[in-house]
């Protein structure tokens, strides 16, 4: 279930971590040091709240469109690809149990 979501990006020059993300969606943010992690840590956070969601059997919300998109000043719209079903499998740790037969 591949969704593209709409994200909002901020930049300020005198911050210590210049560029902010606002997914609106999801009415949450991250930031970045720059403009590729902050790209980077917006699919992560997107990604990580669908799973939350699925987990918790809440409703996903879905994305908005680009006619309902409107940055405060100074922002820009970008978009991240939601891939949870990817993001499950790279970031999944359970210990799995495997039995191997070896040649001696």
């Amino acid at each position: 279930m591949k969704k593209a979501y709409p994200i909002f990006i901020y930049f300020d020059a005198e911050d210590k971590i210049p560029y902010y993300v606002e997914v609106p969606d999801f009415d949450r943010g991250t930031q970045g040091t720059d403009f590729a992690e902050a790209l980077e840590m917006a699919e992560d956070l997107v990604n990580e709240l669908i799973v939350t969601y699925q987990d918790q059997n809440m409703e996903i919300p879905e994305p908005s469109g680009a006619e309902d998109l409107k940055p405060e000043e100074g922002g820009m719209v970008s978009w991240v690809v939601a891939d949870p079903d990817e993001y499950r499998r790279k970031t999944d740790s359970r210990a799995v149990r495997k039995n191997v037969s070896l040649p001696s």
